[in-house]
């Protein structure tokens, strides 16, 4: 196994660490959020150098950006739009448009499943599916998604 697959699947675990906080609890913690961040951050410059950092800290301060304007027009939470650039501390800001696609992708996936489920229990047995959408779950699917495909490309699959 190489070294990409090796931080793929650590990534893969803190993005389902932090979709599994999102969906079972609505919050994704701050101290995750850092992690992740951090450790992409980290992961990136022992990956690109220097440069690489640059470019991932500036995908990071975008993501950010937009991030918080989402949560500004009440569409997510404040932990969705730091977990989505603590996600983006992964990638590079040339990756930043198929990041963001694919989130989206995955956000619009998981709306149809959210919507369809509901109408199918409308019960007592649906209050876990009252209140706020966990769009944690589809920014977490969007990066393993990118972070797969990346990794496939470097070990030329």
């Amino acid at each position: 196994m190489t070294v990409g697959w090796v931080l793929a699947a650590i990534f893969a675990v803190l993005a389902c660490t932090a979709a599994y906080y999102d969906v079972r609890f609505r919050t994704i913690p701050n101290r995750l959020n850092a992690g992740i961040a951090l450790l992409g951050l980290a992961v990136t410059w022992y990956t690109a150098g220097s440069d690489g950092l640059l470019w991932a800290a500036l995908h990071l301060a975008l993501a950010l950006i937009i991030g918080m304007g989402v949560f500004a027009l009440k569409m997510w939470g404040g932990g969705d739009a730091k977990f989505y650039a603590a996600t983006a501390a992964w990638f590079s800001l040339r990756e930043f448009p198929s990041l963001l696609i694919t989130i989206s992708l995955a956000g619009l996936v998981l709306l149809i499943g959210w919507f369809a489920t509901r109408k199918l229990w409308q019960g007592e047995s649906a209050v876990g599916l009252k209140g706020q959408l966990p769009y944690g779950l589809a920014i977490a699917a969007g990066g393993i998604v990118e972070m797969t495909v990346r990794t496939m490309q470097q070990a030329g699959v």
